[in-house]
């Protein structure tokens, strides 16, 4: 099948306007804690939960939060997210 000049030249805005909306996938925190959560999720390598770790920062003092991301990576434990929610259960318990 040979293509005409017309039919490469109607697909090229298809290929701009396709890189176009991937880059718009990219999103950049607003807040703080936004950036803070995704920080978390990264280092966790758990991006899939990122809205678990927004909304913990949201309902969670960040003392807490602090604290148990500090333990967390700082521990020898295989799977780093549930030593970090566990810690922060602990310390929630003990105030």
């Amino acid at each position: 099948m040979v293509l005409s000049a017309k039919q490469i030249l109607s697909s090229i805005p298809n290929i701009t306007t396709e890189g176009i909306r991937e880059d718009k996938k990219t999103r950049h925190p607003a807040h703080e804690f936004q950036a803070f959560a995704y920080k978390i999720a990264a280092d966790f390598n758990d991006l899939v939960n990122l809205k678990l770790y927004l909304n913990l920062l949201k309902r969670v003092d960040r003392i807490i939060i602090e604290q148990a991301y500090s333990f967390a990576i700082d521990s020898r434990a295989a799977d780093k997210k549930k030593s970090f929610l566990w810690k922060i259960k602990k310390l929630r318990d003990d105030l």
